[in-house]
């Protein structure tokens, strides 16, 4: 594998551990969006989006699905109207805890000043048999235990991946556990690279041959010069005492 190759495959890989992190990011928030909303459903610019858990709307949606929905305030809540598919909290199993369900409204009245609707699945008596005429629902619904109103948008399939991800076991091994190998993996790679430039800082065997090489030429080479001139300096002195030598050879030679 070339060097190249190499390069094209980490930039890959690094694009596809940061697309992972966003990912892991995004769900993150919508976790923390369910648990910290005061309707217990992840919110984002006005709308929520639900898991489906049953076949009681089917066809318009079924288990496995994730609707989106539009958070009313209390005005709309109360002018909703017939044939409108509302996500509320009601009281499913009768056990005194109220639980998410969405349902379509087959009629609206007011009770005392209160407004009050009554709704059923499409799935007729939840036997798969949408030709059948579902019972009403035997809870009515309060508006104020409404949350929004369906905008027809259905994501097939999605509910069954994020109900997955928002347990505490999918959270957990889904996006816990591969964030901490990643900045795992970012810090190991960080710690190499501080190590390998550490050890750039200091010279190789080789590096510092060269060097001292290097030295000793240079060493070499200025002895050479200083012999050089200090022998042109001799030569220099002794042209004057050659000279008055002479000079006496040349006075005997007179007398």
């Amino acid at each position: 594998m070339n060097a190249k190759t190499k390069k094209v495959l980490a930039i890959i890989g690094n694009t596809a551990l940061w697309l992972f992190v966003i990912f892991a990011v995004c769900i993150t928030a919508v976790v923390l969006s369910s648990a910290n909303n005061e309707n217990g459903v992840a919110s984002f610019n006005g709308k929520s989006y639900i898991n489906i858990k049953t076949d009681s709307m089917n066809p318009a949606f079924k288990a496995g699905d994730m609707i989106v929905i539009k958070l009313l305030v209390d005005q709309e809540k109360a002018n909703l109207k017939e044939n409108d598919v509302i996500t509320y909290y009601t009281d499913l199993d009768n056990n005194g805890t109220k639980e998410l369900n969405t349902h379509r409204i087959v009629e609206r009245y007011e009770e005392s000043g209160f407004v009050f609707y009554k709704t059923r699945g499409d799935n007729g008596d939840n036997d798969n048999n949408p030709e059948t005429v579902a019972s009403i629902d035997p809870n009515p619904v309060a508006a104020n235990d409404i949350i929004g109103k369906w905008t027809e948008t259905r994501l097939a399939g999605v509910g069954n991946i994020m109900s997955f991800l928002q347990s505490q076991t999918g959270f957990l091994t889904v996006i816990v556990l591969p964030l901490i190998l990643f900045f795992l993996y970012e810090l190991t790679r960080f710690i190499r690279a501080l190590i390998k430039a550490k050890g750039k800082s200091k010279l190789s065997t080789e590096e510092e041959e060269e060097i001292k090489k290097r030295a000793i030429e240079e060493y070499l080479r200025q002895q050479q010069l200083a012999d050089k001139s200090g022998s042109e300096a001799e030569k220099t002195e002794s042209i004057p005492e050659n000279e008055e030598n002479n000079e006496n050879t040349e006075n005997n030679d007179k007398n």
